[in-house]
């Protein structure tokens, strides 16, 4: 077997960005809805909440992102149900 070996190449990078958007797109789907959402105090500085409602399948979807790669966070999450939501 013969490796090719081209030195033009540069290294692999990772773009934290682009995964993001692609759970992101993964979550959404069709004709998803945001809905309201609150994060308490002591973490609301490094964690993202998007709920999404999905019509279609009737189907709640949370997306969490810890924006502080350096620190672990323990969620809890705590759903009200209001009318109108499955």
């Amino acid at each position: 077997m013969r490796w090719y070996q081209n030195d033009n190449l540069g290294p692999v990078i990772l773009r934290p960005s682009f995964y993001a958007f692609m759970l992101f797109k993964q979550a959404v789907r069709g004709r998803s809805r945001m809905l309201p959402s609150s994060v308490a105090s002591g973490a609301a500085d490094g964690l993202k909440v998007w709920p999404l409602w999905g019509e279609p399948e009737r189907e709640l979807r949370v997306v969490l992102l810890n924006k502080r790669a350096a620190d672990s966070l323990d969620v809890l999450l705590r759903i009200a149900k209001p009318g109108g939501f499955g």
